[in-house]
């Protein structure tokens, strides 16, 4: 089932999975290329690139994650209250990028100071702990190596159930979210190269595919380049 108008890509599950998301009260966009209109007004095209002011308001016990920084939160005077995420991303970014997650989060701040927050539901909270340690070491090597920081504020990590992911990634401006089934306790070994290297992709793929992005039709061959070229100095 989806939550939708015309093709819209806001998803509460498909199919035999909806009972899943409805156990969890999940929600997450899927904007894909030229579905983003589906869900909210815009001007969907890829050469189109503005920033946006977003504001997203759910039930108190949820979590709303979407693009740029957390500029504050808004609890409403209704019965029963309503919380209001207000969210904003400054540098322009096409509407393909745009993204919303909604669910009863565990949020787990990087612990070594770099802006970055991960998030899971309870049930995968200590896999996603062990799972993220080594983040900051690939985060900084990134800044290092291009002397840039990171162009959209706070990065922010959301690791969903695999029945409840329509891929097992799907990227958004700032945000990335991944099929719980990559997490790993400290027990498992053979599986944390594979992870490492989902997780360093996903965060180049923010500067190279998502910040910087084709001009001309014949510009996509060059990010399609510098994309795989970091895929590959991941591994």
């Amino acid at each position: 089932e989806e939550h939708k108008t015309g093709s819209g890509r806001l998803y509460f599950g498909e199919g035999r999975n909806w009972r899943s998301f409805c156990q969890h009260n999940v929600l997450h966009s899927n904007s894909q290329i030229r579905r983003a209109h589906c869900w909210f007004p815009c001007i969907d095209s890829a050469t189109q690139r503005c920033p946006f002011d977003l504001e997203f308001t759910v039930s108190t016990d949820l979590v709303a994650v979407s693009n740029g920084d957390l500029l504050y939160q808004v609890l409403s005077k209704e019965d029963p209250p309503r919380k209001t995420y207000v969210y904003k991303l400054s540098t322009p970014v096409s509407a393909q990028w745009i993204s919303l997650v909604v669910g009863p989060f565990e949020v787990l701040p990087d612990k070594n100071g770099i802006s970055v927050s991960h998030m899971c539901l309870s049930s995968t909270l200590s896999k996603l702990d062990n799972t993220i340690s080594f983040f900051h070491d690939a985060y900084s090597c990134y800044e290092d190596y291009l002397a840039a920081s990171f162009p959209f504020g706070l990065y922010k990590q959301i690791f969903l159930p695999s029945e409840m992911v329509v891929s097992p990634t799907s990227f958004g401006a700032s945000t990335c979210i991944f099929s719980a089934d990559i997490l790993n306790d400290e027990k498992v070994i053979d599986q944390i190269i594979g992870t490492r290297i989902k997780l360093a992709y996903a965060l180049a793929r923010q500067w190279f595919g998502i910040y910087t992005s084709a001009e001309e039709p014949n510009d996509g061959n060059y990010i399609y380049l510098l994309d795989h070229m970091w895929y590959y100095l991941c591994r």
